[in-house]
């Protein structure tokens, strides 16, 4: 310990003269200050004992010391002050916030760098169907938020990290008519799946105007995430084809 400064704030403390106990020996090694205020008509005395100090008594640390080798900062006892709180880990949560928010930077920035997704309107993209489809766009597709695309238009949309990876949904194409393609149901919607080379697109069957879902290679949705479509497929009207 550095060096220890004491601040006395009077306090009134009544006592008789019966309960009113002597001045004590300090025990070896310890010193802690007591003042006691008793009635107008005695004087102020001030004692050293080895009893924590009364009410209105503080003892600050003006230096921290060191103990099992980390810097503390700790309050005599008995004072009204907060919680011994280690200068090392204090330092280590500061060190851990800038990193966190040195790490959101890189990435608000990497992702700022990255184009949009290449994708234009299909043919029938400003129809009434295609306006409620688009209003029913679902909020993710595998865990990914909507990636931006180089069209304004409401009737694409796009979810992703990166363009290459991105899954890209339209409406407004024309529907496909009867095929020997994979033809299933997913959540009440027929689709139609079509292998490409670079992923696969999926088109609803018997809808019209049609919705198209691109699924690239490199994206980690499937078949399943077509799910997630059905209540903006849905918001156009089932025709009479279906999946057989």
């Amino acid at each position: 310990m550095e060096s220890v400064v004491t601040t006395v704030r009077p306090v009134l403390v009544v006592r008789t003269a019966a309960s009113s106990p002597g001045p004590t020996s300090a025990a070896a090694g310890s010193t802690t200050a007591r003042t006691d205020l008793s009635t107008p008509n005695s004087p102020t005395s001030s004692t050293v004992g080895a009893s924590p100090p009364t009410l209105g008594v503080h003892t600050f640390l003006t230096a921290p010391f060191k103990q099992a080798g980390t810097d503390r900062i700790r309050a005599a006892p008995g004072s009204a002050q907060p919680p011994p709180v280690a200068l090392s880990t204090m330092t280590t949560l500061r060190s851990l916030s800038l990193l966190v928010a040195g790490s959101s930077a890189v990435w608000a920035l990497a992702a700022c760098s990255l184009p949009p997704v290449e994708a234009k309107p299909a043919d029938r993209a400003d129809t009434p169907q295609c306006k409620a489809a688009s209003s029913a766009w679902p909020a993710k597709v595998a865990g990914f938020e909507p990636y931006p695309v180089t069209t304004p238009s409401d009737a694409v949309r796009a979810w992703g990290e990166r363009p290459e990876s991105s899954v890209i949904a339209r409406c407004g194409l024309t529907p496909p008519g009867p095929t020997t393609e994979t033809c299933f149901e997913a959540n009440g919607v027929d689709w139609v799946q079509s292998d490409l080379s670079d992923g696969r697109r999926y088109t609803t069957y018997g809808r019209e105007p049609a919705i198209e879902v691109l699924v690239p290679k490199e994206s980690k949705a499937d078949a399943s995430t077509l799910a997630a479509f059905a209540p903006a497929a849905k918001k156009i009207a089932q025709g009479e084809r279906r999946c057989s």
